[in-house]
């Protein structure tokens, strides 16, 4: 009886050591490609980092660990925003929000609200993002000194003042919120939080510079600065000499702007991975010398930020066709899935056979209108997220105000908003300077060649022969209307 005894206990404790062994290699293996996918994220390689992401997933569900597919659909979250499919985002977030593992973590559930805000942010929707940081707030811990809940809420209320700036230019609210931030940072050891402290004076700098009170704000770049060196020399400053050179841009000093812009991108060039950030200080840089009357240095940057900026466009487009595959890879996925489940089904309730198979042919009816190649499926994308921008975009009523105001900074904002606009009429003719591509843009948005004049302040005469050059220069024929033709030209 003994012996059987030990024969029985000692396979229970061999079946169990297997499955521990298969438990832990498990985790390892999520655990790896979860490294993976962070370290690709970090690098900008957003499509390696989804297949990294996509094969963690894969682990979590086979394991059905809440804690696994929670920490698996928040990095999907993550990539699918940063390629601008913020759909599929929320979709991931959601699940994410309903795990077990991240009802019982506080951490993981304000990452996951500052994850939607930052969507509801690059869809334009401002009061939807500051909802999700109000709610960072909310679940924070009264009076914690715990650095990480310290980072998360100062940050909540940095983008919440942040947002008010973006949508409406509310600089007292961008200010409240920024300071609020400052003043939760400060509850901490400058040492352990200095960083996120000086990109807070950098942002609210940032506002006094768009206002024009220089004096405030050069208050806060030079807190910024000294607090970045005081404790450590070698930090990239690149984003405070991008703050410098728009200080002296708005305050006319082109000289000193263009050299903090240069700087600047001399710094970038070390950090490749910032190919996004550096192309815009291209554009700034271009701007500057505009200003200074250094037409081919202009025409030369200028150039170069509309390479950057033709080469990103393409490589998003690329990034954005492989995800919807593999969504769409994703969905033929559950459906085989389900058809298997379908068949054991079938077997083991005879008796309404005959319903399920009807059942299985109205899916595969369905899953036949789901199967369009990539490309058919990216432009349905492409048309769904131009729709949803225009939803949005509150920014044209913003451009005709800076049009009318005459005001220095209208061709930058007008190519923020257009920004094929510049590209398309430079390869139809490289030769256009930048205050003939304001011209046009003046006429793409509609206004009669008296409203052109009254507001840029020249004689209708001067208007008319600036119009009459251009055409000539676009080589237009005389009966083709000239506002039509440049609409025309976003669609080629």
């Amino acid at each position: 009886m003994s012996i059987k005894l030990s024969k029985y206990y000692f396979l229970i404790f061999f079946f169990y050591t297997i499955y521990i062994y298969s438990q832990k290699k498990e985790k390892d293996q999520f655990k790896y490609y979860i490294t993976k996918t962070q370290d690709s994220y970090q690098d900008y390689k957003y499509i390696q980092s989804l297949n990294y992401a996509t094969k963690a997933l894969e682990i979590a569900q086979k394991s059905s660990s809440s804690e696994m597919l929670a920490e698996a659909y928040v990095e999907l979250s993550s990539i699918y925003s940063n390629l601008g499919l913020y759909k599929e985002s929320l979709s991931y977030a959601d699940k994410a929000q309903k795990e077990k593992f991240t009802q019982s973590k506080t951490i993981f559930k304000i990452n996951l609200h500052n994850r939607k805000g930052y969507i509801y942010t690059g869809l334009g929707l401002y009061e939807f993002a500051r909802k999700e940081y109000g709610e960072i707030i909310k679940l924070v811990p009264d009076n914690t000194t715990d650095a990480s809940f310290v980072r998360q809420l100062s940050m909540a209320y940095e983008l919440i003042g942040t947002s008010y700036g973006m949508e409406n230019k509310s600089y007292d609210s961008l200010y409240k919120y920024c300071n609020k931030s400052i003043s939760i940072l400060k509850k901490c050891p400058e040492k352990d939080l200095y960083e996120e402290l000086s990109l807070s004076y950098l942002q609210i700098s940032q506002g006094f510079v768009e206002e024009k009170k220089f004096d405030s704000a050069w208050s806060y770049i030079d807190q910024s600065i000294k607090l970045i060196k005081k404790y450590d020399p070698q930090y990239p400053l690149f984003q405070h000499y991008e703050a410098l050179g728009s200080f002296y841009y708005f305050k006319k000093e082109y000289k000193k702007s263009l050299t903090y812009y240069l700087t600047s991108l001399e710094m970038l060039k070390t950090y490749p991975q910032d190919e996004e950030y550096s192309t815009y200080i291209y554009k700034d840089i271009a701007d500057s010398y505009h200003n200074l009357g250094q037409i081919e240095k202009e025409k030369e940057y200028l150039k170069i930020y509309a390479e950057k900026t033709e080469l990103q466009l393409s490589e998003n487009k690329k990034n954005t066709s492989y995800a919807l595959k593999l969504i769409v890879e994703e969905e033929q996925k559950e459906k085989r899935t389900s058809t298997r489940h379908m068949y054991i089904f079938l077997l083991l309730f005879i008796p309404i056979i005959i319903l399920l198979a009807w059942y299985y042919f109205k899916e595969k009816r369905k899953r036949r209108k789901i199967e369009y190649d990539s490309e058919k499926l990216l432009q349905i994308k492409e048309e769904e997220t131009q729709t949803l921008k225009q939803k949005v975009n509150e920014s044209f009523d913003e451009i005709i105000q800076l049009a009318k105001e005459n005001h220095p900074h209208f061709w930058t904002r007008f190519q923020e908003v257009y920004p094929e606009f510049q590209t398309k009429l430079l390869a139809h003719c490289p030769e256009l300077k930048t205050s003939e591509l304001t011209f046009c843009a003046y006429v793409y948005l509609g206004f009669t060649t008296k409203e052109i004049a009254t507001y840029t302040f020249k004689a209708i005469k001067t208007i008319e022969n600036n119009r009459y050059n251009l055409r000539k220069k676009l080589n237009l024929a005389p009966e083709e209307d000239f506002l039509v033709w440049l609409q025309n030209q976003q669609y080629i």
